[in-house]
């Protein structure tokens, strides 16, 4: 497996789907379901368009969607078990300052 998308096309359109959704920065932040809805929003729009383009394009923008899809998908994962540590560490028994 490689670190790199399968064509130079598929890794444009990977970019024009970062771009889409506000950037890496965007992705990063992707810490509520909310958000992440709304930036989901911003892909299906995405892909909504790229069904009119031929099919190499189309297969192009279906990877870059999908990629930026797991990518905020993963990060939402993080936000959400960060919380939930959070909750964990309020109540967790600790050993006493003795």
């Amino acid at each position: 497996m490689t670190d790199f998308a399968p064509t130079p096309l598929h890794g444009a359109a990977y970019s024009v789907a970062i771009e889409t959704v506000g950037g890496t920065n965007v992705i990063g932040g992707c810490s509520t379901p909310e958000f992440y809805n709304e930036l989901m929003g911003k892909l299906r729009a995405l892909d909504l368009w790229a069904q009119t383009q031929p099919p190499d394009v189309r297969k192009a923008y279906r990877y870059g969607i999908d990629k930026v899809s797991a990518d905020l998908k993963a990060r939402l994962d993080i936000f959400e078990n960060s919380r939930k540590v959070r909750a964990a560490l309020a109540s967790i028994p600790r050993p006493s300052d003795g």
